[in-house]
């Protein structure tokens, strides 16, 4: 889809060669992805405090990607997952450039780091602690069910020493508690650890044999049928992935309660099945998510704005039937007056640093403009009255145009603009628009192929993945209240410290040291796969009322996006 390289870019010491990927598959419907010029970014990842929740999500899919079919599910199964782990994907003869990801020295590095947050958070803290290296390389199995008789398990294929000693440990720090079960006779030496809550009935077992680590939960006085126990004598009590990889399946409404969780996003989905597998040179992923309420997102018909999007892009996504999901975020009614909202939302991204857009359509752009323009100057104003960088708003007189001026490398711009007789607001980070040839008649093709089709995304992942390395911190950082007029604290010198004092600083030191050194790991991984991720085409499909269905054909089944909330994760910023 990018047909040619700006020289603007030039400025920014941009480096470009072309990557070339032919033709990405969706069933009996195919889109032409184009030999294509992309840049490489020297520009160095800012790096700014904040905190986000963690991306669990995002974290389990363990830097590999492959969904196998979906096993009958358990009546009342509130979780799933299946994987069969990073050796099985580099033993395929699919899944070139994945497995080209995967060979990185820079990607072992991130596993290892994946290992140490996921022991830091607790998430496996039933294990002990201390990172588990090995969790990602061989088989795991987790399955949670709820109803009278919940049971939970989580077996991981870790190998006979790291599971011996983790046993070993584990039971170190309760040694007078529970029922111990031990095969010394056999090859591998199975043990169960077993202890009982006389109270609530629930029980709670540790098992180890065969290079299995497992941990269950059950409630009654026989081990449930579900927690497959003859994992550790040999035996294959689990579905046989094949192979393939990779296997969710998650009642989302159920696993909130039981976790605790609200989130918006979720509201509405009641459960989510996700497949996929290593195909040819790319990996091929699909979702589908059942919701609770009726939904229409295929009702109206597509508008392009053909003669606004130009290239040279890096991203491109778009999404028709936004109007009520848009109308029902509490920021639009807060910023938009009595604006209706845009039914079709277009959000592109140019090979040129900090250059990002968002086109949707308005009834009525003279009116639109000013009134959101009036709208985010008070949303401002109210909810971030402190900023380090206040905001000044800016109108160009000459055209129907304003900005905000006062951020450093930004200027966010909104504009009104007419398309084939439809009126459009332009939201971008910056007011220039790069010059380059109308995207090609297939772009939009490929887009309103399918009927039911109601989201469509390209990408170039390695590309867009910099792009928001660069520009989402810098929103975070600017978008933060400041206390200018808190006093600082003056340092205290080493000489002036107490014994304990001291101490203290060498542990902060320490631990401030040891993150500086995983930040920068994590990012020379995302620098290096700029080169290494190519085209991703993500497709989103309404096929029935209260249903969705999503498809992506991707180098690493994640999108720039997903990448990048992972990498904040793994910084834990």
């Amino acid at each position: 889809m990018i047909s040619e390289f700006l020289s603007a870019n030039d400025n920014f010491g941009f480096k470009t060669r072309t990557f070339e990927r032919g033709f990405l598959q969706f069933g009996t419907n195919s889109a032409p992805i184009k030999p294509v010029v992309f840049c490489k970014s020297e520009i160095q990842t800012m790096k700014t405090n904040k905190s986000l929740l963690s991306f669990l999500a995002a974290a389990l899919f363990l830097t590999a990607a492959g969904v196998t079919q979906i096993f009958a599910q358990t009546t009342n199964e509130t979780f799933y997952l299946q994987f069969s782990g990073l050796k099985e994907v580099r033993r395929s003869n699919q899944g070139t450039l994945l497995k080209e990801l995967l060979k990185a020295p820079q990607t072992q590095t991130v596993q290892r780091i994946l290992a140490q947050r996921l022991d830091e958070t607790g998430l496996i803290s039933f294990f002990g602690t201390g990172p588990i290296n090995t969790l990602l390389d061989n088989e795991i199995y987790i399955q949670s069910i709820g109803g009278d008789d919940p049971t939970f398990v989580f077996a991981a294929k870790v190998g006979n020493d790291e599971a011996s000693r983790r046993f070993e440990a584990v039971r170190a720090g309760s040694p007078d508690k529970g029922t111990v079960t031990s095969e010394k006779n056999t090859v591998n030496k199975e043990e169960t650890w077993v202890q009982k809550d006389e109270a609530s009935g629930l029980s709670k077992g540790l098992a180890h044999g065969c290079g299995w680590l497992i941990y269950y939960t059950w409630k009654g006085d026989k081990v449930s049928e579900n927690i497959p126990l003859d994992l550790i004598h040999g035996k294959r009590p689990i579905p046989t992935l094949g192979t393939n990889n990779l296997a969710i399946r998650a009642n989302v409404e159920e696993l909130s309660k039981q976790a605790g969780i609200s989130c918006p996003i979720t509201q509405n989905i009641s459960s989510i099945k996700i497949n996929g597998w290593l195909q040819g040179e790319n990996v091929k992923t699909e979702c589908r998510v059942l919701l609770k309420n009726e939904v229409n997102f295929i009702g109206s018909d597509w508008q392009f704005p053909t003669n606004v999007i130009n290239d040279p892009l890096d991203h491109l996504s778009v999404f028709r039937g936004a109007s009520n999901w848009v109308a029902a975020q509490p920021w639009w009614s807060q910023i938009a007056g009595k604006t209706a909202a845009p039914d079709q939302l277009y959000l592109y991204t140019y090979d040129i640093p900090f250059h990002t857009m968002l086109v949707f359509n308005t009834e009525d752009a003279t009116k639109a403009v000013p009134t959101l323009g009036e709208g985010i100057q008070q949303w401002l104003t109210k909810n971030y009255p402190s900023m380090r960088n206040p905001l000044q708003q800016a109108v160009n007189t000459n055209k129907l145009e304003l900005g905000w001026v006062g951020w450093p490398i930004l200027m966010p711009t909104l504009r009104g603009i007419q398309d084939s007789e439809r009126d459009y607001v332009m939201a971008a980070t910056v007011p220039a628009i790069p010059k380059g040839k109308l995207l090609p008649e297939e772009t939009w093709q490929a887009v309103s192929s399918d009927k039911d089709t109601f989201f469509y995304s390209w990408e170039l992942t390695g590309q867009t993945l910099a792009q928001w390395q660069m520009q989402i911190p810098l929103f975070i950082t600017e978008l933060k209240n400041v206390d200018k007029n808190k006093p600082k604290t003056p340092k205290k010198k080493k000489e002036d410290m107490t014994p304990e004092e001291l101490k203290e600083k060498a542990q902060k030191d320490a631990v401030k040291k040891a993150k500086e050194k995983r930040t920068s790991n994590v990012f020379a991984w995302a620098y290096i796969t700029r080169d290494r991720l190519g085209n991703s085409v993500t497709k989103g499909h309404q096929t029935a009322p209260n249903e969705l269905f999503f498809e992506r054909m991707s180098t690493c089944g994640l999108s720039a996006l997903e990448l990048w909330f992972l990498c904040e994760w793994l910084v834990d910023r």
